[in-house]
């Protein structure tokens, strides 16, 4: 496990950037993609998607086709390498946080615009344990 230099309790405030947005990292450019945009990518196999949620957040709902490393105990080395990774959280600030943190090391990283609120809201396909996926 690696410690990322992330901003310590920052809130996932919900807020998001405009669709073709795209975020200067350290001299470095972070493509925001939408969720329909990473819904493609992921089930075409193009992408990874990682979710750095919570357990119990991902528990609530999630896609089936994303990877969960929460951001409390985020794994570097499950992070793979051999094409872009998507990063998800609730509303993007999260997700984007660890973009900021690994676009610097050279990796092709992405952050889902308006993370799983989003999600949601566009309507796309989610899991959930109890059987009824809700994002709050």
């Amino acid at each position: 496990m690696i410690e990322l230099p992330l901003v310590a309790g920052a809130a996932d405030n919900g807020q998001s950037a405009p669709a073709d947005a795209k975020v200067k990292v350290k001299g470095e450019i972070m493509e925001l993609v939408s969720p329909q945009q990473t819904l493609d990518l992921v089930t075409s196999g193009a992408a990874y998607g990682i979710d750095v949620r919570e357990q119990s957040e991902w528990d609530s709902g999630h896609f089936d086709k994303f990877v969960l490393n929460p951001l409390s105990s985020f794994d570097l080395t499950a992070v793979p390498t051999d094409k872009p990774v998507i990063f998800i959280c609730r509303s993007g600030n999260r997700s984007g946080q660890v973009c900021n943190a690994i676009a610097p090391t050279g990796a092709d990283v992405m952050n889902m615009e308006g993370g799983m609120l989003a999600w949601q809201a566009a309507g796309l396909p989610m899991s959930a344990a109890s059987g009824a996926p809700l994002i709050e």
